[in-house]
């Protein structure tokens, strides 16, 4: 019996020793997951952190983006004024370069019939000026003839 007793203890030594080695393998495993819990922890905050940072720079980028959308349309208004006036203008130089030569022209040979002595004595450089006087003494003796008439 004293043998029996020795090996039971010895057998309960055993399973001790075992369960100590257990609890310490279990032990050191709880302690190496606290520690990947704290690292998760810490990677976590960072990633809110870097999240929050993203979404405010999107943010700004969608404001960014909305100011320079605003400011295109603005520019494509005032390009579309600018192009009207700029056609408007060419309008107006062309009516100059074309119709006003022409009209000076019209109005030197008008001079001409209207009083051939007088132009055949007229310098070249003198037409437009007997031209303007003989169409305002046209325009004389076309409102003697229109106050005439009524």
């Amino acid at each position: 019996m004293l043998d029996d007793e020795q090996r039971a203890r010895h057998g309960q030594r055993e399973e001790i020793a075992a369960s100590e080695r257990r609890n310490a393998v279990l032990a050191g495993e709880v302690e190496e997951l606290r520690s990947q819990i704290d690292v998760l922890e810490k990677t976590r905050k960072m990633a809110d952190t870097e999240l929050r940072e993203i979404s405010e720079r999107i943010a700004d980028l969608t404001n960014a983006n909305a100011a320079l959308l605003a400011a295109k349309k603005k520019t494509e208004l005032e390009l579309q004024s600018l192009h009207v006036r700029t056609t408007d203008i060419s309008i107006i130089f062309v009516h100059r370069e074309i119709f006003l030569p022409a009209r000076r022209c019209a109005s030197e040979v008008f001079a001409v019939i209207a009083c051939p002595s007088v132009c055949l004595s007229v310098r070249p450089s003198q037409a437009g000026i007997v031209s303007k006087q003989l169409n305002v003494g046209s325009q004389k003796q076309r409102s003697k003839d229109s106050s005439f008439t009524m």
